[in-house]
């Protein structure tokens, strides 16, 4: 996703985002920049953008060719982190380069002079947040690189260009696997990332050891209970279901609904997600109440949320929740059609 920033030199904004260039000084030629690091808040008083969502603004003086990280960190908001060179132009901007949903930019910044800093949240969220700038790695550099990789594969795997995607899946593998090690949640996901490419050619005895591997770091890693480990199983699952291992496929399913469930909530988008998937493979195996019942439920889950969230979303998040409702509608009543009486 890119942002537009209209305007961004001259903007005034209140609070903590006052005379912060004090707070970053740039450090003095052939020294190492000392790690900075500020608590805030977004709040329905912050400065709002144009698609809704609230930011402020950190400046700090730069150096032509000082290398940076800056990290924006939140548990309470998907942190979206933007900058702005001394002319105000857009060099940079990240969604989700850190851990989890938290924003991370590493750059080399190209002219001495006060930047710009925009600490944003993808949708309308709220809440505390930590924003911090320090020297840059080698490493930073190879995984913000591993980064950009996965992201072009990405693109590029949706648009069923797979020839063009493996390559950069491989890459960015590799990269994680040497700076973060072989069983990193990192790594589980490029590993998750080449499987499903594999998984959509049709090439699934390369796709299933990739997708076991990923699952078995996640349940070390990060546990058996968490919602990442849900998302191995349910890839593994859909997996097994297009071989028609259907014996091998509902397990995986109905764990992975089990730990959603219970870690995020039965209310929770990926709950619904489980349960269209469960009714779908019902379905297929002409088990057709049952699947019309997980139906129903994840329908039930979706439009709970729309009433519960469709203000803290953009338009273009609502527009793309709403398709999905519209998706599960029209699911239930093809099911129906397809099952009346003659």
């Amino acid at each position: 996703m890119n942002r537009f920033w209209p305007m961004a030199i001259g903007l005034t904004v209140t609070g903590a985002s006052l005379g912060l260039e004090q707070l970053f000084p740039a450090p003095a030629l052939g020294q190492t920049l000392s790690p900075t690091t500020i608590t805030g808040i977004l709040t329905s008083e912050s400065a709002v953008l144009e698609d809704g969502s609230y930011y402020e603004i950190y400046r700090f003086e730069g150096q032509a060719g000082e290398k940076l990280r800056i990290d924006l960190l939140s548990e309470e908001f998907d942190a979206y982190l933007m900058l702005l060179d001394p002319k105000g132009n857009k060099i940079g901007e990240n969604d989700d380069g850190g851990e989890g949903n938290n924003a991370r930019l590493v750059l080399e910044l190209p002219e001495t002079g006060e930047y710009q800093a925009i600490v944003n949240t993808y949708g309308k969220g709220t809440g505390t947040y930590v924003f911090s700038r320090q020297a840059a790695t080698e490493s930073d550099f190879l995984l913000a690189e591993s980064d950009r990789l996965n992201r072009e594969a990405l693109a590029l795997d949706r648009e069923g260009r797979y020839s063009e995607a493996e390559p950069l899946y491989k890459r960015s593998l590799s990269i994680r696997e040497e700076q973060l090690g072989a069983d990193h949640p990192d790594t589980a996901q490029s590993l998750n990332n080449l499987a499903a490419l594999y998984q959509s050619q049709g090439r699934y005895s390369e796709a299933e050891p990739l997708y076991k591997r990923s699952l078995l770091i996640r349940e070390q890693q990060l546990g058996a209970d968490h919602p990442d480990t849900a998302t191995s199983l349910n890839n593994l699952a859909g997996l097994y279901e297009s071989q028609g291992r259907y014996s091998e496929a509902e397990p995986l399913y109905t764990r992975s609904l089990a730990i959603t469930e219970q870690q995020l909530g039965a209310d929770h988008p990926d709950t619904a997600t489980s349960l269209n998937n469960l009714a779908v493979f019902n379905w297929a195996q002409d088990r057709f109440d049952e699947g019309l019942g997980f139906l129903a439920r994840g329908l039930e889950v979706q439009e709970t949320n729309i009433l519960a969230n469709i203000a803290t979303l953009t338009e273009s998040q609502q527009r793309d929740y709403l398709s999905t409702v519209e998706a599960s509608e029209d699911l239930i009543v093809s099911l129906h059609l397809q099952h009346l009486p003659s």
